[in-house]
């Protein structure tokens, strides 16, 4: 009972840990989006601020410092080759020794269509940032950096959220499962031992009160024994009857394999090759019983054709033996010990005096 509890919870608990990590990735990118959105808000809003001040001629690391204590966010405004002429995260006696940001992802996106986000980490800063740049009517591009531990950090306890909720699910689903599990497990076994009786050629015995379900496969069970003896015994009569025709017939027949091992040959055929009752043993090549390559050619050629015919000569120990033979393919599966052909074999006609 252990045992059967223990998979379907577990099984559960992966599923509910699973649907937090699908969640999860959900919830990462509808917070991405709300931070984008947000973010070009902003810039949308404090754009025209600095605009004005480029447009007066004023000094924009002033524009830039005052935009980043008024967002609490670092802002930084790039000209179009790439100069920094701004940033409120970096002391303006540095700004002359940052390279160029014109090969900055979210910078280049802003140059090129008007709009840019990336996040990566900043060297500069020393963690990871997104960043979220526009491109202002002067052509220059301001830029906003959102750390990503703040972002990290309101979004965690909506993780935990999810993650608690979808394990709990999981756990539920597991233990409905097992519920249903152990509420079946006892008619299962009852099938099971029907299973076992019939296999062994016995009927299911009376499983009592049980469902309806069980009670038809039962009842199933029972006659389905019932058929297969039936089928069983008219299997056994045909072959019965088949035996008697195959060893009674005058006509000589061997039966070979696609690798022309011996499978069969009838008591006419032991007796035109003057052999006696106990030379046949299945599974040997045909030439181990008839000495003849005439014989095996004869038989390859039924393999390929359909059909073939011919004299067969045989050395025997009162001289040479005379025989018309015919071979008739009878299945072109190539699996060895399944008849494949048969070789007709009939004493040839003697001649008439003149």
């Amino acid at each position: 009972m252990a045992r059967r509890a223990v998979l379907p919870l577990l099984l559960g608990l992966a599923g509910g840990l699973l649907a937090s990590a699908v969640l999860g990735r959900i919830l990462e990118g509808a917070i991405a989006g709300r931070t984008e959105e947000s973010a070009f808000s902003l810039l949308e809003r404090v754009g025209p601020d600095v605009e004005a001040v480029l447009a007066a001629g004023g000094d924009p690391k002033d524009a830039v410092d005052r935009v980043g204590r008024q967002l609490a966010l670092r802002a930084t405004l790039v000209a179009t080759d790439g100069r920094v002429l701004g940033d409120s995260g970096v002391d303006r006696s540095r700004l002359d020794a940052l390279e160029s940001h014109a090969g900055r992802p979210e910078v280049r996106d802003a140059l090129r269509t008007g709009r840019g986000v990336e996040a990566r980490f900043s060297s500069t800063l020393g963690h990871r940032l997104v960043y979220a740049a526009t491109r202002l009517r002067s052509g220059e591009v301001l830029r906003l950096a959102f750390p990503e531990k703040d972002l990290a950090a309101w979004e965690a306890p909506y993780r935990r959220r999810v993650l608690l909720v979808s394990a709990a699910a999981g756990l539920l689903a597991g233990a409905i499962v097992v519920r249903l599990r152990f509420r079946h497990a006892a008619e299962l076994d009852l099938v099971l031992r029907a299973v076992e009786s019939v296999s062994q050629g016995r009927r299911p015995a009376n499983p009592g009160a049980v469902s309806e379900e069980t009670a038809a496969v039962h009842s199933a069970l029972g006659d389905l024994l019932d058929r297969e003896s039936e089928r069983n015994e008219a299997v056994l009569r045909q072959e019965t009857v088949s035996r008697a025709i195959f060893e009674g017939i005058p006509t000589g027949l061997l039966v070979v394999d696609r690798e022309l091992s011996l499978l069969d040959a009838n008591a006419a055929a032991l007796g035109l090759l003057r052999l006696p009752p106990g030379a046949l043993r299945r599974g040997e090549h045909v030439l181990e019983l008839v000495r003849e390559k005439a014989v095996t050619d004869l038989l390859r050629e039924a393999l390929e054709t359909g059909r073939a015919a011919g004299p067969l000569r045989l050395a025997t120990g009162s001289g040479d033996l005379e025989l018309r033979a015919e071979a008739i393919r009878v299945s072109g599966e190539a699996i060895s010990g399944r008849p494949a052909a048969v070789a007709i074999l009939r004493e040839a006609a003697s001649p008439r005096p003149s």
